[in-house]
């Protein structure tokens, strides 16, 4: 049995492991002693994420729709059709007819070039991630500030903090690495301040726990920035403070107490562990961002750290929890509709100038759909082809019937993924991909440390790294790449993405990898005055529960690799609805009835479980499972800013199901 070093291929802590390899199959794994960040230890996914790798669901052959069922055929038939399909869409009805939507499991050179495939060879800004889902706001927001994503904190911050504000995650459940940091630190007597509609474990050593109703998080935090200001509690008043207070002005700790379901002295409390802190650091994630007030959240969150002493040098700052391996990664490098790589805006002249010289192309330099807007305009019959790598867009997205419609809809549809996924199982033509032991490459964690990513063991049967179909399909529409392997990429993002310039593929290779430097430019100093919205997911006579949406504890994502291991899957088997003890009794209802939740857009089973841990008044809906798709029920509206779904609240109501 031979031992593989790479990095861990689920969240995005980046942890150190080592594959153990018998017979051509990973049978087992170990953590990495000397990594800066996992320090010999592994989460439950990380011990046993890999077994779907072996699952025998695996995609193994190209396939192509031939009459109406699929059939396999060989790579060069299945990368013509692919070239093919793509390339008469956008010479018939035009580039912007195009879109791409990229994997946050691919690695950063596979990003580079998908980035590169789409706008040097298909002529389209229509590329996307679903990083949109999580962070759209902090995409819409950090990078106009800052130039880059958003990390002025590492992972190891957390232990030599003075105060941990924590919002919208539970990083225990899905970034064990952070939530084991996060744990040991609150119980060495770090002050925790916790901001979740849920009780969670972490919550229960909080030294407060802000226990919202669901969707209010941006008001809150107005509140609290209201009660710093009135209180002179400040340290510095930036350009914008005058708009901000008139903002957070009618946010006054009474209306904190009835539209949060907060105590006032609890508010108040906060204020001033914020204010005394001198080294606090900020984590959130997408139980905060993925509302209508999103991006707003993310502009309040900067604020805070503008006012209480950015300028003193002395925070430690925001840490935004990216949850998948690369979801930071592929973001950096480009897969995104309005940045090319290092965070470039696609209409600045001297970016498009670098990228097109090296790329041998002239490249488009409007804003493109980000993934809500592509499924809108397939919807309408505007987007014509679609070329999706590693996403499961129909249990990814809100509102799946609709999903559904646009993809159907569409002239052409190639998938490049591990399974057959639902989505797969819609398209033109399928290309198997390798799974992140099966190839060569780097990964960039949610703090900004870029490690190397190491082949184990070959893909099963015809399967293929993302990257040598990127190359491949590339060649097919008149770009082709000489020597075009992880490392010659790899090289290529160095000389041209900000940020990555310092790193080297030897650095990378050691433990703990090398870090992404972002170019230091001048210091914005402006405080951001956000726009505020009414959601329209509000309980009524008919729905008159608000409910909200998140991940249970061994789930991940849409399912697809947590659902092929067993080991993960028998742990959380089955599909619930949490609801209030009190509510469940007014209402008769017993643990473990089986229930329907319904909201205005369908319903969806549920077995119910009877907690404390939620408000009155509300219900918690875990996501991804097949037995009625949790996504069904939710909405699909579009954050202006950052075109997020608003899909972490609905309102809705429970029935008893017989």
């Amino acid at each position: 049995m031979s031992k593989v070093l790479t990095t861990c291929g689920f969240c995005g802590c980046g942890c150190g492991v080592f594959l153990e390899v018998d017979g051509g199959r990973i049978v087992g794994v170990a953590p990495e002693k000397a990594h800066p960040v996992s320090r010999g230890t592994l989460c439950f996914k990380g011990w046993n994420g890999f077994r779907a790798l072996n699952h025998p669901d695996r995609l193994t052959q190209p396939l192509a729709r031939k009459n109406g069922t699929f059939s396999p055929v060989t790579w060069d038939e299945a990368l013509s059709r692919v070239a093919e399909g793509l390339s008469t869409i956008a010479q018939k009805y035009g580039a912007n007819a195009v879109g791409v939507v990229g994997s946050t499991k691919l690695t950063n050179e596979e990003a580079y070039l998908l980035s590169r495939l789409a706008r040097a060879c298909l002529g389209t800004n229509h590329l996307d991630t679903a990083a949109r889902l999580t962070h759209g706001p902090t995409l819409s927001v950090l990078p106009k500030v800052w130039g880059h994503l958003g990390r002025t904190a590492r992972i190891l911050d957390i232990r030599t903090s003075d105060l941990i504000f924590l919002l919208g995650e539970d990083p225990k459940d899905q970034m064990a690495r952070v939530g084991a940091y996060v744990l040991r630190a609150a119980k060495d007597g770090i002050p925790l301040v916790v901001v979740d509609p849920r009780r969670s474990d972490l919550a229960s050593f909080a030294t407060v726990h802000l226990q919202v109703q669901p969707g209010t998080d941006t008001l809150l935090l107005l509140a609290v920035l209201r009660e710093i200001i009135a209180r002179g509690l400040h340290s510095s008043e930036p350009a914008g403070f005058t708009e901000l207070k008139t903002l957070a002005e009618p946010f006054t700790l009474e209306r904190a107490t009835a539209e949060c379901r907060v105590a006032a002295e609890d508010v108040r409390r906060v204020a001033d562990l914020l204010a005394g802190s001198k080294r606090p650091i900020i984590l959130f994630g997408a139980g905060l961002t993925g509302h209508v007030n999103g991006s707003a959240a993310v502009a309040l969150l900067y604020d805070l750290r503008l006012l209480l002493g950015e300028a003193s040098g002395a925070w430690p700052g925001l840490l935004p929890l990216h949850h998948s391996c690369n979801e930071r990664g592929v973001c950096d490098l480009g897969v995104l509709p309005d940045y090319l790589p290092g965070y470039r805006p696609v209409g600045d002249a001297a970016a498009q100038l670098a990228f097109a010289k090296e790329w041998s192309a002239a490249l488009p330099s409007v804003h493109g759909k980000t993934l809500g807007e592509m499924i809108e305009a397939a919807a309408k019959g505007e987007l014509k082809a679609l070329y999706v790598i590693g996403e499961n867009v129909l249990r990814l997205w809100p509102n799946s019937a609709a999903v559904r419609n646009a993809l159907e809809r569409l002239e052409f549809l190639a998938v490049q993924d591990l399974f057959l996924t639902e989505t797969a199982q819609l398209a033109h033509v399928v290309l198997p991909a390798a799974g992140y032991a099966e190839k060569e490459g780097t990964f960039t964690n949610l703090e900004g440390r870029v490690q190397a990513v190491r082949k184990a063991v070959d893909p099963p049967g015809e399967a293929r790294p993302d990257l040598k179909i990127f190359v491949d399909l590339m060649s097919r529409l008149g770009h082709p790449l000489v020597g075009a392997g992880a490392a010659e990429v790899f090289q290529e993002i160095t000389r041209l993405v900000r940020g990555y310039g310092k790193l080297s593929w030897d650095g990378v290779s050691q433990p703990g990898g090398g870090w992404v430097e972002p170019e230091q430019g001048e210091p914005w100093n402006e405080l951001l005055v956000p726009q505020l919205r009414e959601s329209p997911e509000k309980p009524d006579g008919e729905f008159p529960f608000l409910g909200f949406v998140g991940s249970p504890p061994f789930h991940w994502r849409t399912g697809t690799m947590v659902e092929r291991s067993h080991t993960l899957a028998r742990e959380y088997p089955e599909p619930e609805v949490w609801a209030n003890a009190q509510d469940a009794r007014e209402m008769g209802l017993r643990p473990g009835t089986p229930v329907r939740v319904v909201t205005r857009r369908g319903s969806i089973q549920r077995t119910l479980r009877v907690t404390n841990d939620v408000p009155r008044g509300t219900l918690f809906v875990p996501m991804h499972y097949r037995n009625g798709l949790t996504n069904e029920i939710l909405a699909d509206d579009l954050e202006p800013e950052s075109k997020v779904p608003a899909m972490r609240c609905f309102a809705g109501k429970l029935e008893k199901v017989g």
